[in-house]
């Protein structure tokens, strides 16, 4: 993606992150590779109110180019494009209700729902971190093989994608996927589908060639997991 075009859609997605209250105040961050360049959010800035000319550009290293002081989550978008080729653009936002599940010590790495399974894949719950410090990237770094969306415990959300409007989608399935396991909640208990019927939607996926990294069919001999948790993980 041309420099120019990167800034247009970081403009666009942050008024969508903004909007659907996805971020508030100036929360969030998101970033665009160009090549040897990235193009990325400032700091201190809100999201819904951004300009094309007030986006920081800085190369694979985090050495600054031009533009305004680059967020200080910097690290982690640029672990992200080391570790992933593949990785185009990057988001981190702070998503009301999963971060809420994170809180409550409570998993979204469920098989309940086919459509949040296409959607959004493997979903990794990254040990709590220090905000802004090398803690985020260095915890999030092993996992960054294995999916495409990335719980950061007690602090938001990291997903990636090959353009930033993937990434969005990404985040955008997760925070659905996570209001809909709340509500059915409080209607009941909820489980994931019979293993018999994962190892079907996992093939179906392969066939429509969804990027499921991460996810792995269930042995037979598994039990159907309860989507409650009492277990509370801080490492």
């Amino acid at each position: 993606m041309e420099e120019h075009q990167a800034r247009k859609a970081i403009v666009e997605i942050g008024r969508r992150l903004y909007d659907r209250r996805l971020v508030a105040a100036t929360e969030g961050n998101l970033s665009v590779r160009c090549g040897s360049i990235v193009v990325v959010t400032p700091t201190g800035v809100s999201k819904g109110f951004l300009s094309p000319r007030e986006l920081a550009v800085v190369d694979l290293t985090g050495a600054h180019r031009s533009g305004p002081r680059p967020t200080t989550e910097l690290a982690m978008h640029l672990c992200c494009y080391r570790e992933r080729p593949d990785v185009e653009a990057v988001i981190h936002a702070h998503p009301p209700t999963t971060v809420a599940f994170s809180l409550a010590g409570r998993r979204l790495d469920t098989m309940a729902m086919p459509e949040a399974v296409f959607g959004i894949g493997h979903v990794a719950s990254i040990g709590y971190a220090l905000p802004t410090t090398d803690e985020v990237p260095d915890k999030l770094r092993p996992h960054l093989a294995h999916g495409n969306v990335f719980i950061l415990d007690r602090h938001g959300t990291v997903t990636c994608g090959a353009t930033l409007t993937q990434a969005y989608h990404r985040l955008e399935a997760l925070e659905h996927a996570a209001e809909i396991l709340w509500r059915a909640e409080q209607l009941g208990a909820v489980s994931e589908l019979p293993a018999d019927e994962q190892r079907r939607l996992l093939a179906r996926a392969a066939e429509l060639r969804i990027d499921l990294r991460g996810l792995a069919a269930p042995n037979p001999d598994d039990n159907v997991r309860p989507l409650r948790s009492k277990e509370r993980r801080w490492s």
